[in-house]
């Protein structure tokens, strides 16, 4: 069986401020860690959960990362476009963006046969383009 694992599943693991449904998150993370069902998200879930850690329970940018990093390295849990995903956490790592900016950075950087130039007019996104396609 596959599950498609959604915004709230990610979140009751981390704030455990469910109980109930913290535990069945992780009774279904350990039946994927264990191949007994497949386990699959996206990059929107991946943003959700950025956006509300960030907006609605005000975590710090290092909370943020500690907490997306955890999914990144989930590799039980399929996410189309994990390559731009660990692309976008490393310059939002180092980077004063904001995340969703890293991401159009990575996607650049990681798709640069299909397009060569930033067409923006946010000069702080346009400097750390320079500085990654030196």
């Amino acid at each position: 069986m596959i599950y498609y694992v959604d915004t709230n599943y990610f979140l009751r693991f981390f704030l455990d401020d469910n109980p109930k449904q913290a535990q069945e998150v992780r009774e279904l993370f350990v039946r994927g860690s264990a191949e007994e069902v497949k386990l699959v998200s996206s990059l929107v879930v991946f943003l959700e959960v950025y956006w509300v850690l960030k907006s609605f329970y005000s975590f710090s940018k290092d909370q943020i990362c500690k907490s997306l990093n955890v999914i990144l390295r989930m590799d039980f849990i399929k996410i189309d476009e994990k390559e731009v995903i660990f692309r976008a956490m490393e310059i939002f790592d180092i980077n004063n963006l904001d995340l969703e900016d890293c991401f159009h950075l990575a996607y650049l950087l990681e798709n640069s046969g299909e397009a060569k130039r930033l067409a923006t007019f946010d000069k702080k996104l346009e400097n750390i383009y320079k500085f990654y396609s030196i």
